[in-house]
């Protein structure tokens, strides 16, 4: 007798194997029985699976519609494909102008659905700093620094930076030092102030410790107070000097990048004077020497 196509088991097609003094009949596997009756069901191929649907890194009304139709087939996080797929297209740096414009809406599509389903002010931030690191990308300083002030609002609001770099005045500080005017210097200056706890906290993570310094100096400078510009590239170049990981399993994590033409403008900005009163309130790194 047959069920479904597959093979009858008879007596005769059962072993004896003896076993600790029992004889066990072991049944043989369907591709062990062999008959001229034997129609077998063709294997069921599935077709590869698609998995960077939501991280195409090029645009266009086909893939956009593809993008759509899996979207709403999505059965779970479908607003993180949405924030993926918008950080992917807005943050190109080669792309064009337009690519990443639809990553932008992406991202502004994204904050909108979390806030529509009552989702918490740190997920908003989470497309929300991306938003503004793409709008500095494209060159549209004011816009990014109204987006990163509003990021920072957000996070007064819910008492949390999660889901961002947590470098939010940094970062808004190094857009308000390219425009460069002088009240854009003083709110530089004033953000870049109030942060030093937080890197402190953080100061594991040297890239961080060096870009926060780096502005710093960069901020002193234009504000005509070389001293201080000096003692704050004085401190990233020592920072720069520090050798091995910090995370010993995460090799790279945390670890500045060495960078010959920031080396050479941080050298530059150290070598004014450096007076004691000035070289007590420089930025200290809170590890012991050559110990990261």
């Amino acid at each position: 007798m047959r069920l479904g196509g597959t093979p009858a088991i008879s007596a005769a097609t059962l072993t004896p194997v003896p076993f600790q003094g029992i004889l066990l009949l072991v049944v043989p596997r369907p591709d062990d029985v062999h008959d001229a009756g034997d129609v077998r069901r063709p294997a069921r191929v599935r077709p590869p699976r698609d998995d960077n649907w939501y991280r195409s890194t090029e645009w266009n009304d086909e893939i956009a519609a593809a993008f759509e139709a899996k979207l709403a087939r999505a059965r779970s996080s479908r607003l993180e494909y949405i924030r993926i797929q918008g950080v992917t297209l807005a943050l190109q740096g080669d792309a064009d102008e337009g690519v990443r414009e639809v990553g932008r809406g992406l991202l502004v599509r994204f904050m909108a659905e979390i806030e529509a389903v009552g989702g918490s002010q740190a997920r908003v931030n989470d497309g929300g700093e991306v938003l503004a690191m793409s709008l500095a990308l494209s060159g549209r300083l004011r816009d990014a620094a109204d987006e990163y002030w509003r990021v920072l609002r957000r996070i007064a609001e819910c008492g949390s930076d999660s889901f961002t770099t947590g470098m939010s005045e940094v970062l808004l500080a190094e857009v308000l030092l390219q425009l460069g005017d002088p009240s854009s210097l003083a709110e530089a200056d004033a953000l870049l102030a109030g942060a030093e706890d937080s890197i402190r906290r953080t100061a594991f993570f040297r890239d961080r410790v060096v870009r926060y310094l780096t502005a710093r100096a960069r901020v002193a400078s234009r504000l005509g107070d070389p001293e201080s510009a000096s003692g704050h590239a004085h401190a990233a170049l020592t920072v720069l000097g520090i050798e091995g990981d910090p995370f010993p399993r995460h090799p790279g994590v945390g670890v500045p990048t060495v960078d010959a033409d920031l080396r050479v403008e941080l050298t530059r900005l150290a070598e004014g004077l450096r007076p004691v009163a000035v070289r007590r309130r420089s930025f200290r790194f809170p590890f012991r020497k050559g110990r990261p």
